[in-house]
């Protein structure tokens, strides 16, 4: 393998660099294809070496023999992958050995599992956020139906306590009017009138204070 080349979104152009022995080739989301170059070491009548290579990972079958000396890839999708050569000399014998060198092709950063992972906590806090909030509205919510409900309770015990109050107070006014205007016809009838509303009186406003 004699060279790594690849057009660069971010710079705008074509890259060339040297690849080195027994290193793995990296390739960046930023590539928009890349193309690795080989050579086979024979070098009688060399433009008629022919090669067959095949991608492992990605396309485990092997090429035509061609005399195309490199491969160029579109779209890779991330992962590992292994490139291997195979060749024949002029003379169309096959080469024993067959060349490798490992890829590691990228994932873009926003697809890699560490952005996944921030993904997922800013969407466990989100739904722990409008959890939260559904919680509190409803406590909020449930608050005033519980105020609502204590007034409305205040407001019939009132109205009600009104009315009892107002009954014997009502009976006893009146028969003090009575005994006033004729003390000698009502006396003894008011006095009378008035001392039971005075007990039930009495008896209301225990109850209340009990």
């Amino acid at each position: 393998f004699t060279s790594l080349s690849y057009y660069d979104n971010k710079k705008q152009g074509l890259e060339e660099i040297a690849i080195q022995d027994n290193v793995e080739v990296e390739i960046y989301p930023n590539y928009n294809w890349f193309q690795i170059d080989y050579r086979l070491l024979s070098y009688i009548d060399a433009i008629n070496n022919l090669y067959s290579v095949r991608l492992k990972g990605y396309d485990d079958n092997w090429t035509e023999y061609s005399n195309q000396r490199f491969s160029r890839y579109y779209s890779i999708p991330p992962g590992k992958y292994i490139l291997e050569v195979k060749a024949k000399d002029s003379r169309g014998v096959e080469s024993k050995n067959i060349i490798s060198i490992p890829i590691d092709v990228h994932v873009v950063w926003y697809k890699s599992w560490l952005a996944y992972l921030i993904y997922f906590a800013l969407l466990a806090s989100l739904i722990y956020y409008i959890f939260n909030l559904i919680i509190k509205r409803k406590l909020s919510q449930a608050e005033t139906d519980r105020v609502v409900e204590l007034d409305s309770f205040k407001n019939k015990f009132y109205a009600n306590i009104t009315h009892e109050l107002k009954t014997p107070l009502t009976v006893i006014q009146g028969m003090a009017q009575r005994i006033q205007s004729n003390p000698d016809e009502w006396a003894v009838e008011g006095a009378e009138t008035i001392k039971r509303n005075s007990d039930s009186l009495n008896k209301l406003v225990n109850e209340i204070l009990e």
